[in-house]
């Protein structure tokens, strides 16, 4: 895929977040999901503290996502610290637009851009045709298939169980909650 083919995009909160990715300064963008691989658009949300309406401001190549746990240990303690998981997901290249797309409306998640918001990057895209290799997929090595299903297997020893047919202590807390908030209601 080129990098006028953009079909989604994702959001941020405040524009100093993919401005860190922009300046190839931030290696992944954290989130509790993958992204796709491939060129996506970069939403800012509305930032109240400047006068910048919600708006797309770059592309960003993505490679792969690694789980936090899976972050190679000999990373740099500056690259490190962008981190935070549980799905760093690698960017490879990036692109700032000289003048972003204003109040363009973005969504949770990786959502679809409108055919016209699609055209409009292309066209700035093309005119501003400066692209930046950050090579952060070399730093952030993609998990083997191994390394993932020895991940998977530790969670799910980790994780709590409950005996079948019983129910988890905190659900039982809040039953007592309610049952006790309704008998001093009443009263």
């Amino acid at each position: 895929k080129t990098l006028t083919h953009t079909p989604s995009g994702v959001t941020s909160r405040g524009s100093e977040h993919h401005g860190l990715n922009l300046w190839h300064t931030k290696p992944v963008e954290n989130r509790h999901f993958t992204i796709p691989a491939g060129w996506v658009a970069l939403h800012n949300n509305a930032d109240k503290s400047s006068d910048m309406p919600a708006a797309i401001v770059g592309v960003a190549r993505f490679t792969h996502s690694v789980p936090i746990e899976l972050v190679p240990a000999d990373v740099e303690d500056r690259l490190r610290a962008h981190c935070v998981g549980p799905q760093c997901n690698v960017i490879a290249e990036v692109q700032r637009l000289a003048e972003p797309i204003r109040n363009v409306k973005g969504a949770l998640g990786v959502w679809g851009l409108t055919a016209e918001h699609r055209a409009e990057l292309q066209r700035r895209l093309r005119a501003d045709s400066t692209t930046t290799l950050t090579g952060f997929e070399r730093v952030f090595r993609r998990p083997t298939e191994t390394q993932l299903r020895e991940l998977k297997r530790r969670r799910r020893d980790e994780a709590p169980t409950y005996p079948r047919g019983s129910r988890s202590p905190l659900k039982r807390t809040t039953r007592r909650k309610i049952r006790k908030f309704t008998v001093n209601f009443r009263v």
